[in-house]
């Protein structure tokens, strides 16, 4: 088992990993069938995503909870995400795989930290070097499993939590500017080119 004084240990052994969920979506329901295409490109979801099924037995046991992590394995964008239980009731469709940090070992492990560290190049290089076909390639469930992760201090996962957020705050800056910079010149552009024929 996974204890606070190792320094890594594969994925399985701090947490359980499970396929999605299946399911055709509707025009209205109760909960939420979260999609890889409902996530932008920082694995932040699209809060406008409306509940698209309806209750039913089968679908109870597979409902997310606070701190579940959302691994995109097909195609070539194979982000994590922590699930927040603040948008209601919500279930992974098939194109995720679901990780869920063991009971006995949360008080070692920030669900954050786990998916800064699936995230990470290193990594993402690892698990795409294993990657399985090729329209699209896919990262098999045992290939995420087996994935060793580093276990500092809780104190350090909360240090690197803090300093990658503002890394992604500084990236959405950065975009925000760069557009802002194309609008600028394009507008310019257009003016001239309307003084000219005028």
């Amino acid at each position: 088992m996974y204890t606070q004084k190792e320094i890594s240990g594969k994925i399985s052994e701090i947490a359980q990993v499970r396929t999605g969920v299946y399911a055709k979506p509707s025009l209205s329901g109760v909960a939420r069938y979260l999609q890889a295409r409902d996530f932008n490109e920082f694995g932040e979801l699209d809060r406008r995503v409306k509940p698209q099924l309806m209750p039913r037995v089968e679908l109870e046991k597979h409902i997310l909870i606070e701190g579940d992590i959302l691994f995109a394995a097909k195609g070539t964008n194979n982000f994590a995400t922590v699930f927040r239980s603040d948008i209601g009731p919500a279930v992974a469709s098939s194109s995720f795989f679901l990780i869920r940090i063991l009971e006995q070992v949360r008080s070692q492990v920030l669900p954050d930290y786990l998916a800064w560290f699936i995230n990470s190049p290193r990594s993402q290089s690892l698990l795409k070097g294993k990657a399985k076909g090729s329209n699209p390639p896919s990262i098999t469930i045992r290939d995420l499993r087996d994935l060793v992760v580093p276990l500092p201090p809780m104190h350090v996962q909360e240090l690197v939590l803090v300093i990658n957020d503002l890394r992604v705050k500084e990236r959405k800056l950065t975009t925000e500017i760069e557009d802002l910079k194309e609008l600028y010149i394009q507008y310019h552009l257009t003016k001239a080119i309307e003084t000219q024929r005028g």
